[in-house]
Parts: C-alpha cells; sequence; structure tokens
C-alpha cells in the first residue's frame, strides 16, 4: 500500500472520529451527523468544480459556439455551466430567476447566482445572470457573459452599469 493510500485512510478515520464527536455533543444519531458531513462535502465540491470549469471559458466572445451546446449570451453561459454537471436550468435569465431560491444579499455564496436588469431599467423584469464565484463582505465576484467584453469575471457592485440594474439574487435548489 503507498503512502499516499495510508494518509487517506488516516484522514477518513479522522473524519469519522470527528464526526462522531461532533454527533454526540450536539445529541444526534452518528448516522444522520455521516450523511450531513456528505451533503457539505458534495455540495462544496460541485460548487468549486462549477466554478473552476466556468473559469476555462473566461476570455471568449459573447454568444460564443467555441466548445458549447448553444451560444454563450448570460443565461446560454449559466445554463451551460449547469447543464455540464446534470443541472438542468431554463435558457431565459427571466425564466431562470423564476426558478431559483431568493436569497438575502447577505446570504449569498459562490454557485448562487445574481440577477439584473435588461436594457430598460425603467422595468424590473430581469434581463441578465451571472454566477456568484466569490463573496468578500458586500463585494460579490461574479463570472458572466458581456455583450462588450465577452465571457469576464467582475465584482459587484464595482460596475455602476449593474449595479443600478440589481434584481435579485437566487439560489439553485440541487
Amino acid at each position: 500500500m503507498s503512502m499516499r493510500m495510508y494518509l487517506q485512510i488516516f484522514l477518513l478515520c479522522m473524519s469519522i472520529s470527528y464526526i462522531s464527536l461532533y454527533a454526540q455533543e450536539i445529541q444526534i444519531p452518528l448516522d444522520t451527523a455521516i450523511h450531513a458531513s456528505v451533503q457539505i462535502e458534495t455540495a462544496h465540491s460541485f460548487t468549486d468544480s462549477l466554478i473552476a470549469y466556468g473559469k476555462t471559458y473566461v476570455g471568449l466572445p459573447y454568444k460564443t459556439r467555441n466548445r458549447a451546446p448553444w451560444q454563450l449570451d448570460c443565461s446560454g453561459y449559466v445554463a451551460m455551466l449547469y447543464a455540464h454537471f446534470g443541472v438542468i436550468l431554463p435558457r431565459s435569465s427571466h425564466a431562470m430567476a423564476q426558478a431559483t431560491q431568493p436569497i438575502d444579499i447577505a446570504d449569498a455564496k459562490p454557485g448562487d447566482l445574481i440577477f439584473f436588469k435588461g436594457r430598460d431599467i425603467g422595468t424590473n423584469r430581469v434581463g441578465h445572470v451571472a454566477v456568484i464565484i466569490a463573496v468578500s463582505g458586500t463585494s460579490l465576484t461574479m463570472m458572466h457573459s458581456t455583450v462588450h467584453q465577452g465571457i469576464i469575471i467582475e465584482t459587484y457592485p464595482d460596475a455602476y452599469y449593474y449595479t443600478i440594474r440589481f434584481v435579485k439574487i437566487g439560489r439553485v435548489v440541487l
């Protein structure tokens, strides 16, 4: 057996020991604690993978079909990222906004979607979507497909264009 294998077994045993102690402390069954731990790790791994995959498209032009099954406008880009991991989202930003669970901006986390009004700021109709990839206080780093710059990463609320168009944060329920 390799040293790496020994290390993996050791870490697994330590994790189970920690979960067992935690389960006793909060008085829940061990199998419930292990299940919750696996769900949290799976969700974290999914988000990390989604963001890493999305970053491979940064720099490509708006509506590109490069390595994509459809044009990558803002909603096409987000839908393609999630579809790559087996999660089917609607193909319009407006429909995506309706299909997500509303989240307070203070509770936003990587993997959530941030929705904006489109070109007509006189309406509250969603016309743009981005994926949140990092949160630091009230600053949200987002990855999205834009008409003039293609697929980019930028920070909200630094970009005035998006600050005045903010509608909501939505969480994709997996």
